[in-house]
């Protein structure tokens, strides 16, 4: 097991997620500004280890096996967090967290069985596509629902409402997509190992 710096940057990450979970429900029982700014920070911090472990790893030449597993998975935890509170705040339809959900306990699962069989997938242009997808969607989640007690936060009705929609349709094809692509290339990587390995 390789804990470089970057790998604790994106273990923190993991850490994070419930802990901004955590903060979230503690706010709805006290809506305090302080407690939505902490929440921002949290959030923000979330994201700058998220960009910082890549680059690192790509700089002090420190990419490892464990890091392309464990970037990933950070993904999903926090994103996950992200729209689960968001689904809660009434930002998020049910439809898109539910397909977004299934779709990331699926690709978690493929990779965890490729790892069986000494295949690790990490994430191609399509995947990092789909994380700055995901990041915009709880950016604009995030900001609408924060802005609500000071009135420069915005309600998903009338024409916004479809653009909203519009976008996260948008946004589960590209994930949808990604999944199909990362299970036929994880096919292609078995096929190239030995049959006991495979089987």
């Amino acid at each position: 097991m390789t804990m470089n710096v970057p790998n604790l940057l994106t273990l923190g990450r993991i850490i994070l997620a419930p802990a901004f979970l955590g903060l979230f429900m503690y706010h709805l029982n006290d809506p305090q500004a302080w407690l939505a700014w902490l929440l921002v920070g949290i959030y923000a911090l979330g994201e700058i280890t998220d960009l910082l472990d890549g680059v690192l790893a790509r700089k002090l030449h420190q990419i490892s096996e464990l890091g392309k597993l464990l970037d990933p998975f950070a993904d999903v935890v926090s994103r996950l967090t992200y729209f689960l509170v968001l689904l809660l705040a009434d930002v998020l339809p049910f439809w898109f967290f539910s397909i977004i959900l299934y779709r990331e306990l699926g690709i978690t699962f493929w990779r965890l069985y490729l790892v069986q069989h000494h295949v690790v997938l990490g994430a191609n242009m399509g995947g990092k596509t789909k994380a700055w997808l995901y990041f915009v969607v709880s950016l604009l989640g995030l900001a609408s629902w924060l802005g609500r007690p000071w009135g420069w936060g915005w309600e998903w009705e009338g024409l916004i409402n479809w653009f909203w929609n519009g976008f996260l349709i948008a946004v589960l094809a590209v994930s949808v997509g990604t999944f199909v692509n990362y299970l036929f290339s994880g096919f292609r990587r078995l096929k190239n190992q030995t049959a006991d390995k495979i089987f």
